[in-house]
């Protein structure tokens, strides 16, 4: 049986972004951003609510966000600004978890069936040690890895100036076992989709997402967003230009 106790969400943030300031206390649907991926979090089958982790950096700027989260019942780590691998390495021993699911602090919208998908990879299939979702549209995936892994990663970049992209961290080198999760149905593939929040443009497609699906005390899944976004697509153009908007696609075979 899963020790539910050593199994956390660690979600690496930060109020100082350049694109968009304070991203995660912008406003939407009358709350801060960051909420929306917390009810997302504690609705994970595998993480109990103490053990979701906000990890934001000691800089004075971060200071704002402590209480919010914490008075929203999410723990808070404070570590390295620079170094987020240093960073999600301290969470992990500070709390004691010895398997974690990752989510960016950008992705309000990280869908919990795929979560659940990775944790349960992550927790029952012994050959593996970070896994992936592949395919999803930008913004709704998660990853998760072993601690394990993660003493790997960090005894092969803690040195270096430059950190890669996390995934590419435990990729590389063939430092981790992956194990990569794809969607379950096609209809949960939509490649032009940008939903992180890292711009004002992202915010607007947000809140108009948002505004359309938000129910009273029920949390929208990716078939709806994705069916909402098929039938509007000029949504999708007010971000579509962006950065990253258009994940590299993987065969499932390959």
């Amino acid at each position: 049986m899963t020790n539910m106790n050593k199994t956390g969400a660690l979600i690496p943030l930060r109020l100082g972004s350049d694109r968009l300031p304070g991203a995660a206390l912008r406003e939407i649907q009358g709350k801060p951003a960051i909420f929306h991926l917390l009810d997302r979090a504690f609705a994970s089958w595998y993480v109990e609510s103490r053990n979701v982790v906000v990890c934001m950096s000691e800089n004075p700027s971060d200071d704002a966000l402590v209480s919010v989260v914490e008075n929203y019942g999410a723990n808070v780590f404070r570590g390295s600004a620079d170094n987020i691998i240093d960073r999600l390495r301290e969470a992990i021993q500070a709390f004691g978890f010895e398997n974690v699911l990752q989510i960016d602090g950008e992705d309000i919208l990280c869908e919990t069936l795929y979560m659940d998908l990775v944790l349960e990879r992550l927790l029952c299939d012994e050959t593996a040690d970070f896994v992936t979702c592949r395919n999803l549209p930008f913004g709704l995936a998660a990853r998760g890895f072993s601690a394990e892994a993660m003493e790997k990663v960090y005894a092969r970049y803690s040195a270096h100036d430059v950190i890669p992209e996390i995934t590419a961290c435990f990729t590389g080198m063939n430092i981790s076992r992956e194990a990569p999760i794809f969607p379950l149905v096609e209809d949960h593939v939509l490649d032009q989709a940008r939903l992180t929040l890292d711009s004002e443009e992202d915010l607007e497609v947000l809140r108009q997402i948002f505004d359309a699906l938000s129910r009273p005390n029920e949390t929208f899944g990716i078939a709806e967003i994705i069916a909402f976004l098929r039938e509007h697509p000029e949504i999708m153009d007010i971000n579509g230009s962006l950065e990253s908007s258009k994940p590299i696609r993987i065969n499932p075979r390959s």
